[in-house]
């Protein structure tokens, strides 16, 4: 099997961020793929693709939060939080609650940088409403 160097960099993160003690190296694997999907992007490469993009950056603001680094992670997360609606999949929401999920952490209580990244994905992760209504 072959995969684009942006798609290994981004399995590479995807993987790492749920081996505990691989934070760091998580956030380079993260950083690196987020980068090569950007020029993937540019030069309208077909290795680019909006949903694994999209991944890496929310793999990205995983490893930060788990550093401890809530700047990081917001900087790493705003293109996904910006997303147009019909472009926010189920993986991609699905990967943007597990920075949520991190940002529940006893140690960031009381920050109101975590407290305004955790409202932007609850409103990111609201379904819109011609959603709700579809089918009736």
């Amino acid at each position: 099997m072959r995969f684009a160097p942006c798609r290994q960099a981004y399995y590479d993160a995807e993987t790492r961020i749920w081996v505990p003690g691989e934070e760091e190296e998580a956030k380079h694997a993260a950083t690196r793929a987020v980068a090569a999907y950007e020029s993937a992007h540019e030069s309208q490469s077909d290795d680019w693709a909006f949903g694994d993009e999209a991944g890496a950056r929310a793999d990205l603001a995983f490893a930060h939060i788990c550093l401890g680094e809530v700047e990081g992670a917001q900087e790493a997360l705003a293109p996904v939080l910006s997303l147009p609606a019909e472009q926010r999949i189920a993986g991609i929401v699905g990967s943007v609650m597990r920075v949520h999920t991190s940002l529940r952490k006893p140690g960031y209580a009381g920050s109101s940088t975590v407290r305004q990244l955790r409202e932007e994905i609850e409103v990111y992760a609201q379904p819109p409403a011609a959603a709700l209504t579809a089918g009736r």
